[in-house]
């Protein structure tokens, strides 16, 4: 039970330092950034690519980036 007090109590203390010193606030906007970008990211591959009935249709590639870029890819070049 020590242990969980004194690890509770270290992250207030990192999170109050966070709070307090410049370098935290440029933390916080570099997680804010990247959280905007990957909903932009999500929101691109919905439009152009997941869930569609198009030719960028990524249904039968595997559900992984990888199977998704290549798949991507053979549509754009018609790669068969």
């Amino acid at each position: 039970m020590e242990i969980i007090v004194q690890m509770l109590s270290n992250l207030k203390a990192t999170v109050a330092r966070i709070h307090r010193e410049e370098e935290g606030m440029e933390t916080l906007q570099v997680v804010l950034i990247i959280a905007f970008a990957a909903i932009i990211l999500a929101f691109a591959y919905k439009i152009f690519g997941g869930g569609s009935s198009n030719q960028t249709d990524t249904a039968g590639a595997n559900n992984t980036v990888v199977g998704w870029v290549q798949s991507t890819m053979n549509n754009i070049f018609n790669w068969k």
